[in-house]
């Protein structure tokens, strides 16, 4: 397979993974600018906990039905068994949230444990309105239908930014309440437009399918287990930093984290592509084609995110002093410190996508517990040194241990140097002009 066939698809799904931080700049300029500090940081761990068990539940399900469907196992069937385990897993994580909600907020900041409590009450109507948008995104991308995807994202995030400028002029923007509710509507418009964007691969419905929703639960646990790790260590850094440095901490954090975001988007945009790919590949037994896949990815991928380090290195201030006036000036630092993980984030990315795209779940799970336990080990021990400074030099030494563990490991399942991803830097201009990622001598 070439991937130059897939071009249109690939820039879709760069223009998709766009969004967020297109989304995220308009709302820093909009939001957080004007938000009170305490209730951003409110806001943010409410946010944090969201998103945690949909990434869970990604993993769980949604990861596996991407994978089957894209290898020809039957759409509907499949999508069925997975609302319902969705639904199931989606639940008993709220229900623990929900018995479990004061003592964390208490946890996380006392002085303002009972307005992040509050904010925990609306998990579940969120996750109601979501819940379908996450099966649908994921038919549509294992059908590689990506500019479908982009309209239902386009659509939650435009939504979003609409109702923003409204609460804005109406001066409602004064409250964390306020953002959860215009996430509750753009939730659900979304979700009724990736509906209508999806019904023509399958339409689910609360019926279980033994066969399939076995076959999902079985590599589902594995990749579970096997992005766990991960997905703690990403997210838990800012309960970390809330238990040192309360809300306000959070929100001078975030307030940094914002502009790496990037990177995650940027990863997010190429395992859509390096998933299904290598799994392709696999299933049409031309693994010899992987090395070309693997070093091009990430060769593509330092050279695409390397203005951005540079310019969260070099130009902080006058990043914050444009997106946040004169509010957060303290999180440059923080900015500088984190820009680092630019440089290992991506490659972790490509990583994770040929590991679970080759079905090597065993082998991720085992980096997943290394990770969960590395990060817990590592906040824990700098936190108490250093506080939040000491949590952001964490997350960078976690991000370097773990990039040269996996690059370690997937040398076991396909042949790659560091010396062959930078040679194929010439093969960039090729890729732009001759549109071959994947073909085999180029």
């Amino acid at each position: 397979m070439e991937l130059g066939r897939h071009l249109e698809k690939g820039l879709w799904a760069f223009a998709d993974k766009a969004l967020p931080p297109v989304y995220g700049v308009l709302f820093m300029l909009l939001v957080i600018r004007i938000l009170p500090v305490e209730e951003y940081g409110s806001y943010l761990l409410f946010q944090t906990v969201f998103l945690l068990i949909g990434a869970l539940a990604n993993s769980l399900a949604i990861q596996p039905m991407l994978k089957y469907v894209a290898e020809g196992m039957d759409s509907v069937s499949t999508s069925s068994s997975v609302l319902i385990i969705l639904t199931l897993f989606i639940g008993i994580c709220v229900a623990i949230i929900f018995f479990l909600g004061k003592p964390l907020a208490n946890l996380l900041d006392a002085h303002y444990a009972d307005k992040v409590n509050a904010l925990f009450v609306y998990l579940p109507a969120l996750f109601a309105v979501t819940i379908y948008r996450f099966i649908a995104s994921g038919l549509l991308q294992a059908r590689f239908q990506i500019k479908r995807l982009f309209i239902v994202d386009a659509t939650s995030l435009g939504l979003s930014l609409v109702l923003i400028l409204l609460a804005r002029a109406n001066g409602l923007m004064t409250n964390a309440q306020v953002l959860v509710h215009i996430a509750l509507i753009s939730s659900l418009v979304a979700s009724v437009v990736a509906f209508f964007l999806s019904r023509h691969i399958a339409i689910p419905s609360f019926r279980w399918h033994p066969a399939e929703g076995r076959k999902i639960l079985d590599y589902g646990k594995f990749s579970l287990g096997s992005t766990v790790g991960s997905v703690v260590q990403t997210q838990f850094d800012t309960f970390f930093v809330s238990a040192y440095g309360g809300v306000s901490g959070v929100a001078m954090y975030g307030a940094a984290k914002n502009f790496t975001r990037l990177f995650d988007m940027y990863s997010q945009g190429i395992q859509m592509l390096v998933v299904p790919a290598s799994s392709m590949l696999q299933g049409r037994q031309e693994e010899h084609k992987l090395p070309a896949l693997v070093e091009k990815s990430m060769c593509f991928s330092f050279y695409a995110i390397l203005p951005a380090i540079l310019l969260f290195v070099v130009f902080p201030a006058p990043l914050f002093n444009l997106m946040y006036g004169d509010k957060y000036l303290s999180g440059i630092p923080i900015l500088r410190i984190l820009a680092i993980t630019g440089f290992i984030i991506p490659w972790g990315a490509v990583i994770a996508g040929v590991l679970s795209g080759l079905g090597k779940t065993g082998t991720a799970f085992i980096m997943s517990v290394s990770a969960l336990f590395l990060s817990a080990v590592l906040y824990t021990y700098f936190g108490s040194i250093a506080g939040i400074y000491g949590i952001v030099w964490a997350v960078v030494c976690v991000y370097g241990i773990l990039g040269t563990i996996g690059i370690l490991v997937l040398r076991h399942f396909v042949p790659f140097t560091i010396a062959s991803i930078f040679r194929r830097s010439k093969d960039i201009l090729s890729f732009l002009k001759n549109r071959e990622w994947l073909s085999e001598d180029s």
